[in-house]
């Protein structure tokens, strides 16, 4: 996972001292879509922002009801990529979509409505159903997710179960014979082979290693609550393919929690401080998942929009900036500060000012009022 700096800036003429000492705050989430400027408002499932993902490129996929949105990476507007012609069971249709995931061009969607999965090639003007044309899939699927060998599984949250989809053969129930589950929102799979499911209704992520009897209670399973030990209605969960960390989508909790492999409590990495709109708030995250820098995005469904954050402990603090005093100028009461950062961080910078700011560039210019 790439190191992020974050950057005090004050006014002091020194050497540039490092420390490594981690920021203890919350890093402000950034929102990405939708944007002010932009005609999309995601979140016409009901009103709620439902499933996202990213692929390899930073472009968010967004589940929206009848239709996927592609939201290209730093874009204004989304397009649709799949659905968008009415609800209904026709192959160029979406009943109702609650989640998405992409490998490559293909995106694989969990039909709600209609009760099925379907494989839709970005840029095909229709899906394939991979999973629920026999009927065995409830009009309940939240996620599907692939493994390395092509194994396909599925959330059948409506009938408490995992099943797998091996190719070219018959599906399977992994999870779920011993009743073991209740409403499994969200299947996920790590390089491994293992899977993980998000046990809503029982406040927990269950782990399940293929080969092995049972599973193993790896966040959560101490009833609902917002103790640093407990969840509360987990919706979605993705998996740092580094170390196996868990960034879990605690959603009546309105917070992000990181949960390590083998911790018994999880930290808070976003929210977490009450339901509301602001850059320390989520109100009910329905999906989170992890970039190939570590960042994550946040579907914060009752807010119906997409933001970003970073781990806090992923942040590094410099407090102590060289500044020229020939590079002050001043014009009308305001400083214009220009700060050399090295070449090789300066790509992963992110930029807290003291007052109102911006940044650009590898130099980062920095224009703050000297009197607050």
């Amino acid at each position: 996972m790439k190191k992020y700096i974050l950057i005090n800036l004050l006014l002091v003429f020194s050497l540039l001292i490092p420390f490594n000492n981690k920021a203890q705050e919350l890093v402000p989430l950034t929102l990405v879509a939708p944007l002010p400027e932009s005609n999309w408002f995601p979140g016409q499932n009901g009103g709620f922002l439902d499933g996202i993902c990213i692929d390899s490129e930073g472009n968010i996929y967004i589940a929206d009801g009848e239709a996927i949105i592609q939201w290209p990476k730093d874009s204004t507007d989304g397009k649709v990529v799949a659905g968008g012609n009415g609800s209904g069971t026709a192959l160029n249709q979406i009943g109702s979509s609650w989640a998405v995931n992409i490998y490559g061009n293909d995106m694989y969607i969990a039909d709600n409505g209609n009760g099925r999965i379907m494989k839709w090639t970005i840029g095909d003007s229709v899906g394939t159903v991979v999973a629920g044309a026999s009927g065995e899939i409830s009009t309940n699927v939240h996620r599907a997710a692939l493994d390395k060998d092509g194994n396909l599984y599925v959330a059948d949250a409506g009938n408490n179960r995992i099943l797998k989809y091996p190719p070219d053969d018959e599906y399977q129930v992994v999870a779920g014979m011993d009743g073991e589950l209740y409403s499994p929102w969200t299947v996920a799979v790590d390089d491994e082979g293992n899977f993980y499911a998000s046990d809503e209704g029982e406040h927990r992520i269950l782990k399940y290693v293929p080969g092995v009897a049972g599973y193993t209670v790896v966040a959560g399973g101490n009833g609902p609550g917002s103790d640093a030990n407990q969840l509360y209605a987990p919706h979605s969960m993705d998996i740092d393919p580094t170390d196996g960390t868990l960034y879990i989508a605690d959603t009546y909790n309105n917070r992000i929690q990181k949960w390590a492999p083998g911790a018994t409590e999880g930290i808070t990495v976003a929210g977490g401080d009450g339901s509301g709109p602001t850059e320390y708030q989520l109100s009910q995250p329905y999906d989170v998942h992890l970039d190939f820098t570590g960042k994550f995005y946040i579907s914060d469904g009752g807010n119906n929009r997409i933001v970003t954050g970073v781990d806090p402990a992923e942040v590094d603090t410099l407090v102590s900036l060289s500044v020229d005093p020939a590079s002050i100028s001043e014009e009308g009461g305001t400083s214009t500060v220009t700060v050399s950062l090295n070449a090789a961080i300066s790509e992963n910078v992110i930029v807290a000012l003291t007052a109102d700011g911006s940044a650009t560039g590898g130099g980062v210019d920095y224009t703050f009022d000297p009197t607050t």
